[in-house]
């Protein structure tokens, strides 16, 4: 007589008897609605949580939303739609109207760091515009205003600023007390013309170098602290004698003027 062979259990582990009993309370609870008269559709949209809250940054996704909870859509069809995403974006832009940027905070030369290229050379082909962009660092934290602000006046939602833009985000940026005059300073010593379009990086670099450059009139002597004033060490060391590593370049005068500033 053959001998039988007992067959050895399989132990399995705790995570997968959790999985199994998911799997099957999931299929208990479809059966459970489908007999209810829920669709697959239907259910997979009730399981289905939104990722992330569209309320403020994003009118399309609030549509979508307002989609997802009413299937049927409106009875005037496609015109209600497009109504809706209109009346969404002049609600979002009302309240970037109405809701200034408070998060400014006193000027400081540490906010960013101007870099010179290994090769001087490179300087000969750059305009003071490309200069600010390409060796202008700016510390995240003031970037992130900076990039507020410019949203903010992006009227034309095309990610360029123009020049008379450009002066209110500058103004905002300090809270009404720049003038003119000094505004049109900082667009001669960047090179900027009237019919110049900004981009968010120049504009970043161009609000950094306002920092640098108007520190002295907007800092008052109780505020004149080490923290404020002093360059990076890093910067002092790239500029030092900068008179002569120019010397035997040809850098055009713009450039070479707004390097002196800094």
């Amino acid at each position: 007589m053959p001998r039988k062979v007992r067959k050895q259990k399989v132990k399995r582990h705790p995570t997968d008897r959790q999985d199994k009993a998911k799997e099957t309370t999931q299929k208990r609870k479809k059966k459970k609605r489908r007999k209810e008269g829920w669709s697959d559709k239907e259910e997979d949209k009730q399981v289905k949580p939104s990722t992330a809250s569209p309320l403020v940054y994003d009118p399309e996704a609030v549509l979508q939303e307002l989609l997802l909870r009413h299937p049927h859509g409106p009875v005037d069809g496609e015109e209600s739609l497009e109504e809706l995403r209109s009346q969404l974006f002049e609600r979002q832009k009302l309240h970037a109207k109405y809701h200034s940027i408070t998060t400014r905070t006193c000027v400081s030369k540490k906010i960013c760091r101007f870099e010179l290229p290994m090769d001087l050379r490179e300087l000969e082909t750059l305009s003071p515009q490309t200069y600010l962009k390409k060796y202008c660092r700016v510390c995240r934290r003031r970037r992130n205003v900076y990039i507020k602000i410019f949203t903010k006046f992006d009227h034309r939602q095309k990610m360029l600023l123009s020049f008379k833009e450009m002066e209110q985000a500058l103004n905002d940026l300090y809270m009404g007390n720049i003038d003119s005059k000094q505004f049109q300073w900082l667009m001669d010593l960047c090179d900027i013309q009237r019919q110049t379009d900004i981009d968010c990086d120049l504009f970043c670099s161009v609000c950094a170098l306002s920092e640098r450059v108007l520190y002295a009139d907007f800092v008052m002597d109780d505020m004149d602290d080490d923290d404020t004033r002093q360059k990076e060490l890093l910067e002092v060391a790239d500029f030092c004698s900068l008179l002569a590593k120019l010397y035997c370049h040809d850098i055009s005068p713009e450039l070479t003027r707004l390097l002196l500033k800094l």
